[in-house]
This record gives C-alpha cells, structure tokens and sequence, in this order.
C-alpha cells in the first residue's frame, strides 16, 4: 500500500460516507486499532474532511489520535499532526 491511495479513499470516499451512516463507527474503531499502520492512518483521515468543514466527531478523531501517539510510524504520526 502507498499513501497515495490510502489517503484519497480514505479521506474522500470513507469520511464523507462514515459521515452519513453511523454504521461506519464501528468499522472505524477496529480500523483504529488494526495491526497495519494504513489501516490505523486511515481510521484518522477519513475524519479530516468533515473535520475540516466545521463538521464530523472531533471527540472520536482525538480518542483515536491519543491511543496512537506512542506510535513511531512516521505514516500514523503525519495523520495525526
């Protein structure tokens, strides 16, 4: 995987949509805590369009974003700053 796919599904297609049907919550929380770093970069970003627009779950975006600060990826770190 690449950032320069993970990014545009995530942040593009999923946040919009996780945005309209509550039941992509769950989904992204197994996605914040999965094994691969995409996947947890993924949970983080789909939340930055709404986020950007005045809208979306700036409590849940930060939950996720603190459970990963320990984390070294540089993937995961750039999603969360």
């Amino acid at each position: 995987m690449t950032w320069a796919l993970v990014d545009p599904l995530a942040g593009d297609l999923i946040g919009p949509l996780s945005e309209r049907d509550t039941a992509f919550d769950p989904v992204l929380g197994r996605w914040a805590s999965d094994e691969d770093f995409w996947i947890r970069r993924s949970a983080l970003l789909a939340h930055l369009v709404p986020l950007r627009h005045g809208r979306g779950d700036f409590d849940r975006f930060s939950r996720f974003a603190d459970a990963m600060l320990e984390k070294k990826e540089f993937f995961v770190r750039k999603a969360i700053g």
